[in-house]
C-alpha cells in the first residue's frame, strides 16, 4: 500500500475521531499500525502522552492492543457526556 493508499483509508476511517496530529509519524515508525479498518499497538508505553490522552478504549487482540481513538465532539455535544 502506498501513502496516499494508507492516507485515505485512515481518513476514512477517523473521520468522526479526534486523531494525533502525528499520526502519520506514528504509522511509518511502526508504534501504530492498521489492520483491517482498526488501529493496533505493541507497546501503549512507546505513544507520547499527548496520543495515550486521544485514546478512548483499548482491547487485547492476536495483533496487539487495538485501540480506539475519541469521537469529535460538535457544538451540541459540549457539556454531555
Amino acid at each position: 500500500m502506498n501513502f496516499d493508499e494508507v492516507k485515505k483509508k485512515v481518513d476514512r476511517m477517523t473521520a468522526d475521531q479526534t486523531v494525533p496530529a502525528d499520526l502519520k509519524e506514528l504509522i511509518e515508525s511502526g508504534a501504530i499500525k492498521i489492520i483491517a479498518k482498526s488501529f493496533y499497538v505493541e507497546n501503549m508505553q512507546k505513544l507520547p502522552k499527548s496520543v495515550s490522552n486521544l485514546i478512548s478504549s483499548t482491547q487485547p487482540t492476536e495483533h496487539g492492543m487495538r485501540i480506539t481513538f475519541c469521537r469529535k465532539r460538535g457544538a451540541g455535544d459540549r457539556g454531555r457526556r
